[in-house]
């Protein structure tokens, strides 16, 4: 009888240790999904903040097409040296004014959000334009730039390329 309590403690033994293993398990698996979250969300944050400054150019480019045209041809190499978040405080994604936010809930905890987000316009180039008729076509590589400083002093940097054909209007033949 005393041979079958012993079996019966070690039964439990292993068993309470196969249960602390899982939970220790469990617990490492939350924390490393807790952390790819945060990299995911710092990721698309930075991934959609560079798509709103590749608008920002796209928006400049189709509104102006024959200054921005008219600049290369005088030599220009940045058209737009205003399609930057920090010029513009009213777009600029930070926490300047003493106010917390998130990007989901106001009011919420700044840990839940970004710090900090910027974009710039890093580059244009004028790589073709067909003349010799009254309506232009001005092909443009824009790249452009976004930076997010997260929580935990994780910083996520994403950049955008895209190529754009714009229509200008000359108003005669030739140019």
């Amino acid at each position: 009888m005393n041979n079958r309590r012993g079996i019966a403690e070690v039964v439990v033994l292993f068993f309470a240790i196969f249960i602390a293993l899982f939970m220790c398990v469990l617990l490492e698996s939350n924390t490393s999904l807790f952390m790819q979250n945060r990299k995911t969300l710092g990721q698309l944050q930075a991934y959609y903040l560079a798509q709103s400054a590749l608008q920002h150019a796209i928006l400049k480019l189709r509104l102006l097409p024959k200054e921005t045209y008219d600049a290369f041809r005088a030599g220009a190499t940045v058209p737009f040296p205003d399609v930057d978040s920090d010029l513009h405080p009213q777009i600029r994604f930070a926490r300047s004014s003493g106010q917390d936010w998130s990007l989901y809930v106001p009011g919420v905890d700044i840990d839940t959000g970004p710090i900090d987000g910027k974009y710039e316009l890093k580059a244009i180039r004028l790589e073709s334009s067909l003349n010799g008729m009254s309506l232009v076509q001005d092909g443009y590589q824009l790249e452009v730039q976004a930076t997010v400083r997260g929580t935990g002093n994780m910083t996520f940097v994403d950049g955008v390329s895209e190529q754009i054909i714009v229509s200008r209007f000359t108003g005669d033949v030739g140019l």
